[in-house]
């Protein structure tokens, strides 16, 4: 089965510059790609359905935040686009209604068709999606639909770095996935994206079998980059005891993953000394998941997973915490 990639999009140029690197990374994995958008209800300028006044929440979703959806069926276009409404029926639509959520739908499907040929040229196959409703939900949504096992997102800049994890749509998809997720950091000002393929993957742990949770995902991604593992272990202090229960714990790793590990022991901050790690690598991606009651489910500003990607710069996949 060809493992898949969904990627969400929302119009900005900050999202797009994920779409090199994930040319790159489903060239390498022999991957597909799936882009989507979202179509948020919230920002149609809707005021009216069929005889009934103002539009009411269950004329576009549910109290949970789902909504309707338009899936295309096969690659390389929106074709047989059908729509779904949980609740309701889109022959109730008002004429607004419906004028709104067509122009929404043609606008997205002209968007797509222009990023689609991005991947396409690389040789990567592409399909295209159109999802309506809550963008976190939809997005964790049509990654389970269509087969995906990863999405890939960009971090959007200003709401992201300066509002904190919280209430932005990457760190509700994160939280909320139960696939990893790849969060790319945009750059400010970056006229083209950068095409890279993964080198390195750095994944951190700390001796708990619940940090473990990271080693077969980001294990299976970096051979399907051709890429190596660096594992590090950072202590919050130093003594000769610790450093050489790290290092047999490390070690013992390493024999049993195979010649193209690295592995370091070091003393300090998790988020710096991990960064500084995967500072000597040529392109690194750092594998990391959350533990010891701060679990994605409840990712807070401040933790480790949070502050590596913040202040990094290099792609982050985070991988859902054992169940």
């Amino acid at each position: 089965m060809t493992e898949k990639i969904l990627v969400p999009l929302d119009g900005s140029s900050y999202a797009e510059q994920v779409v090199p690197f994930v040319a790159e990374v489903a060239k390498a994995g022999k991957m597909e790609v799936v882009l989507l958008t979202v179509v948020d209800p919230a920002n149609l300028d809707v005021t009216e359905t069929a005889g009934e006044g103002e539009l009411s929440p269950s004329d576009i979703g549910t109290g949970d935040g789902t909504g309707m959806n338009l899936r295309g069926e096969g690659s390389g276009g929106l074709t047989g686009m059908v729509w779904v409404a949980p609740i309701g029926s889109p022959k109730e639509l008002s004429p607004s209604e419906g004028r709104a959520l067509e122009d929404a739908n043609h606008k997205s499907k002209q968007y797509l068709a222009r990023v689609e040929p991005k991947l396409e040229s690389a040789g990567v196959r592409t399909e295209t999606l159109i999802g309506f409703g809550n963008p976190d939900v939809q997005i964790a949504e049509e990654a389970m639909k269509s087969g995906a096992t990863m999405i890939a997102m960009s971090a959007r800049s200003r709401h992201f770095w300066q509002q904190g994890a919280l209430g932005t749509t990457t760190d509700r998809v994160v939280a909320a996935s139960p696939m990893p997720v790849i969060v790319f950091k945009p750059m400010e000002g970056l006229s083209k994206a950068i095409s890279v393929k993964p080198d390195t993957v750095v994944i951190p742990l700390d001796g708990a079998e619940e940090s473990e949770a990271v080693i077969k995902p980001g294990v299976a991604f970096a051979k399907a980059m051709g890429a190596k593992v660096a594992l590090i272990h950072v202590l919050r202090s130093d003594n000769a005891r610790k450093r050489q229960h790290a290092e047999r714990y490390l070690d013992k790793l390493k024999a049993k993953l195979g010649t193209m590990v690295a592995t370091r022991v070091t003393v300090g901050d998790v988020d710096e000394e991990v960064i500084l790690y995967a500072d000597e690598f040529s392109h690194p991606v750092i594998a990391v998941t959350e533990h010891g009651g701060i679990s994605i489910g409840r990712w807070i500003r401040g933790s480790t997973a949070d502050k590596i990607i913040r202040n990094g710069g290099y792609p982050v996949m985070v991988v859902p915490p054992t169940k």
